[in-house]
């Protein structure tokens, strides 16, 4: 396995390369958004796949419960998703909530 330093805006790999990219946990984390999600379509191959999870207010633990989004930010992530990717899905599980979506 080869580790390899980067952002998600700036993703050191090349256009096209991936048939998917999951992202748990971290997305919050990202400087800009619509910027890494438009970095990770770059580098996804026609009709790949990509997962994004965060923590879901139904979580067991108290500690994922705290770090549930509100709506409305659950809602801006499946906009920006729609609006780089054309189309998402959001579906919110036991232990959290996940966006599927796919580069056409």
């Amino acid at each position: 396995m080869t580790v390899h330093g980067g952002s998600a805006e700036a993703l050191p790999f090349a256009d096209e390369g991936f048939d998917a990219v999951v992202a748990t946990n971290n997305m919050t984390m990202w400087p800009d958004l619509v910027a890494g999600l438009l970095e990770i379509r770059r580098v996804l191959r026609p009709s790949s796949r990509l997962l994004l999870s965060w923590h879901s207010a139904t979580a067991p633990g108290g500690t994922e419960r705290r770090l549930a989004l509100p709506d409305s930010d659950l809602d801006k992530v499946t906009k920006a998703l729609q609006e780089t990717f054309g189309n998402a899905q959001r579906r919110v599980g036991r232990y959290s909530v996940i966006w599927e979506t796919a580069r056409g």
